[in-house]
């Protein structure tokens, strides 16, 4: 298949296997893409893990004054995130600040490249 129709198919949304765009080394893609795919199962695993000791580790602080505490030469304390503020466009437009403004004044963020590995489909 050429790369000409390979680009065809996909701005169809036909996604080509891996053999057909890595050839021989569609092997080791696919061998990469498995154990990827297995890590970021432990770390989901470990994740919610982790967040149930979390839980079980907060209960000690909820009836008690003290936010830190040393637990050995560890220090264990209970934090809190307000949240990411954000700026909401459409409340500033209603408060009369000028949709160019808000444009000229939103600065985009640093793009970058990632891998993005979606979930196993069934045929």
């Amino acid at each position: 298949m050429t790369v000409e129709e390979t680009k065809a198919r996909e701005e169809l949304g036909v996604v080509p296997e891996s053999g057909e765009v890595f050839g021989a080394r569609a092997e080791a893609f696919d061998s990469l893409v498995a154990e990827r795919r297995g890590m970021k199962e432990l770390i989901a695993m470990t994740e919610a893990e982790v967040k149930a000791l979390d839980k079980k580790l907060m209960a000690f602080f909820a009836d008690n004054e003290h936010k830190k505490v040393m637990s050995g030469n560890v220090p264990v304390q209970v934090c809190t995130n307000p949240g990411r503020s954000h700026m909401d466009e459409m409340k500033l437009i209603e408060k009369g600040v000028p949709a160019l403004l808000i444009k000229e004044c939103t600065v985009q963020g640093t793009p970058y490249s990632y891998i993005l590995v979606g979930k196993e489909k069934t045929r």
